[in-house]
């Protein structure tokens, strides 16, 4: 097997290869331990010496003229044989001439401020974040490379080297995944670059070492993250930010908005990575006018009312890397004006239980067999969903929400089918004690509950009362609601200030028993107290069911 030339090699590392060329020098240095090595050394190589010259910032927004225009001045700076590749007689002095005259052309933008765009060699290698991510978030093989576009953009300060290396876009979802890099080129844990986790670390550790906390020292750990317009006018915030073994970080926006210009940035500034201060900004362009031709986009508007609830299908939107699926789920007026009538004021039970519902739906194809469903499947069940859900949010107050699914395979026909709708209603029980006598022992509805303990707590100017609740339920599905409505014995409501379950107790449970915790705002010790359950009511036999447009309205 020959080797690479010395001179295609460095043209390589510098990002100055086209696709065709980076993938056949990436398939032989697979193969090659040697000019691998060689390819390893003078990628480091040139990162250093950029970062030992006098850079120019990099104007804003990067855009592709200008790439182009950097690309073109590197090109006219060559010597001739340097751009005909041949082989140097002596390869290290050539390389250095080489990016000597570049920098002092001011041609090498990589910086505090700037960076460089280049192909991303590492996707060519079989990268395997994007493979792995792909095959979580159901992309076929064939539009994995479709999805994600490689970039290969950087931006160095102070040694620390932060590369954007992959960026998936639709209509639905975006996607950037970046490495940190020292000095060294070794990969650095890319949860420095968290906007939210990694500021709630660093606090956490400074409260447990007795450190003040200011705004001084908080502001340099800020990440910002955004979409923005041409303008720089923020668009869209980070959904989500997710990391692969400590060595790829990747930001998430998948609340996009459907009136999303053509032409938007990604935009990113960082002032302190680690111990390490320095200015880390990107701008990078991102074009989703092929995106949006690739979309297709479904209105179906249909709604359903039973029992009390109001269920709807509003649209289907299909792309490449994802279905998005948007319903709604609310009670009818009548209900929602009840509720409010009998339970007055603004009670966490009633806000976050008692107005709420929900809806357990089945997506069949033309032969009946399962495409998706909005529940987990029994353990015992004959047929698991074909694609999976992602994620879940909701979009407005009326109870419109949407969740996003793996990309729906092909098929001629599609039906959506509601199996059930969901209510969270008061229990027909009350559980009834004596805070001074405690633990208190009761029965009701087939299950058990233990009051094990009651306490006032202060929390600055606040008092509260703390209660741990055993229960153990015959019905499983009923584990998961923690919320109640409480009195006491002149009838007074008290306001739920927290509830939760209770860290760390899992273990020695059975499966059908749980330990809560509730707090509710309390001043003083009353001398009896009524618990009643909220609890999820199923109800079933629910005859629903619309046709909803296929992925593929005419599958190969």
């Amino acid at each position: 097997m020959k080797c690479l030339s010395e001179e295609l090699i460095m043209a390589c590392a510098e990002g100055e290869c086209t696709a065709e060329e980076t993938a056949e020098i990436a398939k032989h240095i697979q193969n090659c331990v040697h000019c691998k090595k060689r390819y390893e050394e003078s990628r480091h190589e040139f990162r250093m010496f950029t970062q030992l010259a006098k850079y120019e910032p990099l104007p804003e927004p990067l855009d592709e003229s200008f790439v182009a225009s950097v690309r073109e001045k590197i090109k006219d700076s060559r010597p001739t044989a340097w751009s005909e590749r041949k082989v140097p007689s002596q390869p290290g002095g050539k390389k250095m001439k080489k990016m000597i005259a570049a920098t002092a052309a001011g041609l090498v933008v990589l910086t505090a401020a700037g960076a460089i765009a280049s192909p991303t060699f590492a996707e060519y290698l079989g990268f395997s974040y994007v493979k792995d991510l792909g095959r979580f978030l159901g992309i076929s093989e064939k539009n994995v490379k479709n999805a994600f576009n490689k970039q290969g953009i950087e931006v160095t300060d102070n040694g620390i080297t932060l590369r954007i290396e992959d960026i998936l876009a639709d209509t639905n979802r975006i996607l950037v995944s970046y490495q940190l890099l020292d000095k060294n080129g070794q990969v650095i844990d890319p949860q420095y670059l968290d906007p939210i986790g990694y500021r709630r670390t660093v606090i956490e550790e400074w409260k447990k070492n007795g450190e003040p906390i200011t705004e001084e020292k908080l502001k340099p750990l800020e990440t910002l993250v955004f979409l923005a317009d041409e303008k720089g006018k923020r668009m869209v915030q980070l959904s989500r930010w997710d990391q692969e073994k400590k060595k790829i970080g990747s930001y998430v926006f998948d609340h996009l908005p459907e009136d999303l210009p053509n032409q938007i940035y990604f935009k990113l500034e960082a002032r302190q990575i680690g111990q390490v201060k320095g200015n880390w900004k990107l701008s990078i362009p991102i074009d989703l006018t092929k995106p949006k031709q690739a979309a297709n986009v479904y209105k179906i508007n249909k709604k359903f009312s039973s029992h009390g609830v109001e269920a709807g299908v509003q649209q289907i939107a299909y792309t490449p890397t994802m279905t998005k699926l948007t319903l709604s789920k609310n009670l009818v007026q009548s209900e929602r004006e009840r509720i409010e009538k009998e339970y007055p004021g603004n009670l966490m039970a009633k806000e976050f239980r008692l107005l709420e519902t929900d809806i357990r739906y089945r997506i069949v194809d033309e032969h009946g067999r399962l495409i998706a469903q909005s529940y987990a499947p029994g353990r015992n069940a004959n047929e698991k969903p074909k694609v999976q859900s992602l994620t879940t949010y909701g979009k407005t107050s009326g109870g419109e929400y949407v969740v996003h699914y793996q990309p729906f395979p092909e098929t001629k026909q599609l039906t959506f089918i509601l199996d059930s709708v969901v209510r969270y209603e008061p229990a027909d029980f009350v559980l009834a004690f004596e805070p001074g006598q405690l633990p208190a022992k009761m029965q009701a509805d087939g299950s058990t509950f233990v009051i094990k303990s009651f306490k006032l707590e202060k929390e600055e100017l606040q008092k509260f009362a703390e209660i741990i609740i055993e229960e153990r339920y015959q019905d499983q599905s009923k584990l998961a609601d923690p919320f109640f409505i409480i009195q006491d014995e002149t009838g007074k409501t008290y306001e739920m200030r927290r509830t939760g379950g209770i860290d760390g107790v899992r273990d020695g449970l059975e499966r059908n028993q749980t330990l809560k915790t509730i707090e509710i705002h309390m001043d003083r010790i009353p001398e009896k107290l009524m618990i009643r359950p909220i609890l999820a009511k199923e109800y079933k036999n629910v005859n629903f069911r619309i046709p909803i447009p296929p992925a593929h309205p005419n599958p190969r």
